[in-house]
């Protein structure tokens, strides 16, 4: 992510998903992803990838809550409240 913060999200989501090619269940990796994707403006797939790491078992709800990366997102008209919703369904899952 370390490219994200640099302002290339596009670079940071290849190398991301060349270490998907090494550690494809890698949970944090497949998060990742969804937030590079997000930084691209690219919500739908953002979000697909988020719950596809909740699956994974990737269950830092606090950071997807709060990290700046996700701000775009997280106030989406559209996709805030998809990602809200998805949320939730996890917290009640893990409790």
């Amino acid at each position: 992510m370390c490219q994200a913060a640099l302002g290339d999200a596009e670079s940071s989501e290849r190398s991301l998903r060349e270490a998907l090619e090494i550690e494809p269940d890698s949970a944090s990796i497949i998060y990742n992803v969804g937030v590079a994707l997000s930084l691209q403006g690219r919500y739908e797939e953002a979000l697909q990838q988020i719950e596809r790491a909740f699956e994974a078992g990737f269950s830092n709800f606090e950071l997807t809550e709060t990290h700046d990366f996700l701000t775009s997102l997280r106030g989406h008209p559209t996709y805030g409240p998809r990602l809200r919703e998805l949320l939730a369904g996890y917290k009640e899952r893990t409790r």
